[in-house]
């Protein structure tokens, strides 16, 4: 009403293409609306698709874009100078410089690495959530380096019963990861975890008392002695298991050593990269001693020891032996 000069400018130079004249029975499509905090090249790819038809015509292209723009975004194209887009390519990559952030926020694979299942989420639940989040990582995941990471983010539990399936796919380990919990609730597979206050407790809650701490208090109830309601003390001999000598020297030799060179990551980063170039095979723990060992971690356990208690990665002293020795040897 007031005119074309009411802001002090044209109005014709306030859109960024000029002479723009709109194809006939052309029909704008619904496009989803970007905000500012979501993949960019994923709306890059959506806009293209729903413009199809006049990938040719820049104009068309520059003046639409608009549309799927909203709150910050959309206040961000508003504010472009139109002397500086010539090309809708100009607009894309304006629109990449400034929200390039977004792709450097994007998982990676440590992310990925750090992922494990909640108490009260389901083997299915967490694989969906996984592998959703895997599929935003850059560059792209192969086959067997998703399956050998996915691996190594289970429970010592899973991570022990599924280590010896042959199977490289994804989808198969799932099924087996499935079928294992279906097991833990028929009663058919026993698995008793620890919480956080040492207690020990079936995994999931689908069993209400642990099989071997049933068997446990039942040897004791045969030594127990039926003095009225005297109270007893049960004498116990310590049983030990002496780990053979050289085992036990070769774990001193280690822990007395304090030159391991530094490493530019964690031993449980560098742990299935390890596995994935067949630089490390697992071993397996002697039985713990009774009395336990000092600085022994009921709560931690060891991927490279096959799964057993006591101590994690990072603490695992034969694998940073392993470790040095591929440095020494420059591998």
């Amino acid at each position: 009403m007031e005119g074309n000069n009411y802001f002090g400018v044209a109005a014709k130079n306030m859109c960024l293409v000029s002479d723009f004249v709109m194809p006939a029975k052309f029909k704008t499509p619904e496009f989803e609306k970007y905000k500012g905090n979501t993949c960019l090249k994923s709306h890059l790819i959506m806009y293209y698709r729903k413009m199809a038809a006049y990938t040719q015509n820049d104009k068309l292209l520059i003046h639409f874009f608009q549309d799927s723009f909203s709150g910050v975004s959309l206040k961000w194209y508003m504010g472009l100078e139109r002397s500086r887009i010539h090309c809708f390519q100009d607009l894309t990559d304006a629109f990449m410089k400034q929200y390039k952030y977004n792709l450097d926020m994007a998982p990676d694979r440590r992310q990925l690495q750090s992922m494990s299942q909640k108490e009260k989420e389901s083997f299915k639940e967490y694989t969906q959530r996984w592998r959703e989040l895997a599929s935003q990582v850059e560059p792209p995941l192969v086959e067997k380096e998703l399956t050998g990471m996915f691996m190594d983010t289970l429970s010592p539990f899973f991570w022990e019963k599924m280590i010896g399936s042959v199977s490289s796919n994804f989808t198969d380990l799932v099924t087996i990861g499935q079928r294992l919990e279906q097991g833990i609730k028929n009663g058919k597979v026993t698995h008793v975890i620890e919480s956080s206050s040492g207690a020990r407790k079936p995994y999931g809650n689908f069993q209400k008392r642990n099989e071997t701490n049933a068997v446990l208090e039942d040897r004791r109830s045969r030594h127990r002695p039926h003095n009225g309601d005297q109270s007893y003390v049960a004498a116990v001999a310590p049983v030990r298991v002496q780990a053979p000598r050289h085992e036990v020297a070769n774990q001193n030799q280690i822990r007395n050593r304090v030159d391991f060179d530094p490493i530019p990551m964690t031993y449980t980063e560098l742990y299935p990269a390890l596995v994935h170039k067949g630089l490390i095979t697992t071993r397996s723990m002697p039985p713990p001693r009774n009395p336990l060992p000092e600085g022994f971690r009921s709560d931690l356990y060891c991927p490279f020891h096959q799964g057993a208690a006591g101590h994690d990665l990072e603490r695992c002293f034969p694998l940073k032996a392993r470790v040095q020795e591929l440095i020494t040897s420059k591998m």
